[in-house]
């Protein structure tokens, strides 16, 4: 307020020019309605007729000019600003100085400021010295003299209390528990020496010498069991699996040592649209072998349902040269097939699943497919016999020997398995003992095991 007072209170002490004198009225009271005012200066003019004032002031005020600025109705904002400075100005005489109340007010808050700043500055300072006190450990009534007389009263009463040659402490009591257990003559000894004490049913000794025999007696059930199981061993050592895996695996390990590549394709359609057609081989030079598996236990050789006619429809869907037919059943071709047997581009085969004579048949058509002409081939009758015979003889042979290995794995088989359930169960046991003779004991005691006996 006083602030855009001021440049009409300069107005004033300028001696503005005055058209009319007028006699005012005391402060606090009103000027009479017929009087009539007017004044102007540099600052802008002014005009009284009766209680209406009239002015053109310029002022200068950056808060008056903000609230002018945010006002929704500035006229009657500046009308009331003149009309409470006006009853202010009244009320406090007619020679206020607003510049001297303006430093007096100054000086007033600027006194107050240094005497609350002093007033704060000593109260820091008696702060800090009573602080200061408390934390004296010279002196005996301060917090950390007191609180060290309570730590070494704390840590002499800890020590008594772990102390090893006071009987009554915690650590005292403890040492007597341990040599009372662990000496001469204690829990510990007694409980050793009925651990291991063999002729004990029921001791750990005494329990790991009925375990180890009754495991060797399971061996030697074990090992005359699987001597007499020659049937199931017969199956070869792919059991387990059905033949048509068996006839794969034979033919990968064989087309492995010739050069060529297996296609498992009982279950792709082929150029008839058809399945027809387990296996192909393909050589280095693009000749393709097809193979059929069989698990009958008979097979016809001619008709529609023949598996000669089946053999050229497999080659016909497969684009193959040649056709092979292995069965798992030796006996279910007709007698006159015998162990092995071709037929024009077309070769039987009898084969249980060690694939030996797959072998034989596979290596055949590789040849076959490399005969250019279809012509009948003239060969010698009885020799052809007298080698198929010696094949045949050969071929069993080798399936009876590789029979009795396959039982003897079964048979080493079954005793590993069974001397690694020895070692676990010799380990287990082992582990009880452990935990039988030293459950008393700790890291720093010697178990003396020879008074066991």
């Amino acid at each position: 307020m006083a602030a855009w007072l001021a440049p009409f209170s300069q107005q004033t002490r300028e001696a503005p020019e005055v058209t009319e004198n007028v006699t005012p009225g005391g402060y606090g009271g009103c000027m009479a309605d017929s009087s009539h005012f007017e004044a102007s200066g540099p600052a802008g003019s002014v005009s009284v007729d009766g209680t209406t004032v009239q002015l053109s002031v310029t002022v200068e005020d950056a808060m008056l000019a903000d609230l002018v600025r945010r006002s929704d109705d500035p006229f009657g904002l500046i009308d009331r600003i003149v009309s409470i400075g006006a009853r202010g100005v009244a009320s406090m005489g007619s020679t206020l100085d607003l510049s001297a109340l303006e430093a007096r007010l100054r000086r007033s808050t600027e006194e107050a400021s240094s005497a609350t700043e002093a007033r704060i500055s000593e109260m820091l300072s008696e702060a800090r010295t009573e602080i200061a006190r408390l934390l004296d450990p010279s002196a005996k009534d301060s917090l950390t003299s007191m609180t060290i007389e309570e730590f070494a009263a704390w840590r002499d009463g800890l020590f008594e209390r772990f102390d090893p040659e006071r009987q009554s402490s915690h650590t005292g009591r403890t040492i007597a528990a341990v040599a009372e257990l662990l000496g001469p003559g204690g829990a510990l000894e007694s409980r050793l020496t009925e651990a291991l004490d063999p002729s004990r049913s029921d001791s750990g000794l005494g329990r790991l010498a009925d375990l180890l025999e009754r495991r060797i007696t399971e061996i030697r059930e074990i090992v005359a069991e699987e001597r007499g199981r020659a049937n199931e061993a017969e199956r070869g050592t792919m059991k387990g699996f059905d033949f048509e895996d068996d006839v794969e695996e034979a033919l990968r390990s064989c087309a492995r040592e010739m050069g060529a590549t297996v296609e498992r394709t009982s279950k792709l359609s082929g150029d008839l649209a058809r399945s027809i057609g387990d296996y192909v081989v393909e050589f280095d030079d693009r000749t393709r072998v097809v193979v059929e598996a069989k698990n009958k236990k008979t097979l016809s050789l001619t008709g529609s349902a023949g598996i000669l006619e089946e053999l050229d429809l497999a080659m016909a869907n497969r684009d193959a040269t040649v056709a092979i037919c292995v069965s798992r059943h030796t006996d279910a071709f007709p007698k006159e097939v015998g162990p092995i047997n071709v037929y024009g581009r077309r070769v039987l085969v009898g084969d249980p699943g060690d694939g030996t004579m797959l072998w034989v048949a596979l290596r055949w058509a590789r040849q076959l497919a490399d005969q250019s002409s279809s012509a009948p081939i003239d060969f010698d009758t009885e020799a052809v016999r007298d080698g198929l015979q010696r094949l045949g003889q050969l071929a069993e042979r080798f399936r009876a020997n590789r029979s009795n290995l396959t039982q003897i794995k079964s048979s080493v088989a079954a005793v590993h398995e069974s001397l690694g359930d020895m070692r676990r169960d010799l380990l287990d046991l082992a582990d009880d003992l452990a935990a039988e003779i030293f459950r008393f004991g700790s890291a720093g005691n010697v178990v003396d095991l020879s008074k066991v006996g």
